[in-house]
C-alpha cells in the first residue's frame, strides 16, 4: 500500500533530457520544476549542475524562490 509522504521534504535532483543535456528537477510551492541546463552530460557538468542544485536546497530550504535565482545565472 502506497503511503503519502509528508510534507518538509527539500530536495533537488539531477538528471538528464532526452536530448542528452542535464536539468535540475524540484518542488517549489507543490509544483514540480524541471529546468533545463546547456550543458551536456558529462562527469565534469554533472558535478558543477550538482553544486548548482544544492544552491537550489539552500534556497528553498530558505524560502526564497530558486527560479529567480535560476533565470538570473543563466543571464551571466
Amino acid at each position: 500500500m502506497a503511503t503519502k509522504r509528508s510534507g518538509g521534504s527539500r530536495g533537488c535532483s539531477v538528471d538528464r533530457n532526452r536530448h542528452g543535456r542535464l536539468r535540475l528537477r524540484f518542488r517549489w510551492h507543490g509544483q514540480q520544476i524541471a529546468f533545463g541546463t546547456a550543458k551536456l552530460d558529462t562527469p565534469e557538468n554533472r558535478e558543477q549542475v550538482g553544486e548548482l542544485a544544492a544552491l537550489v536546497v539552500a534556497l528553498i530550504a530558505a524560502g526564497k524562490d530558486p527560479l529567480k535565482f535560476l533565470r538570473q545565472s543563466r543571464r551571466l
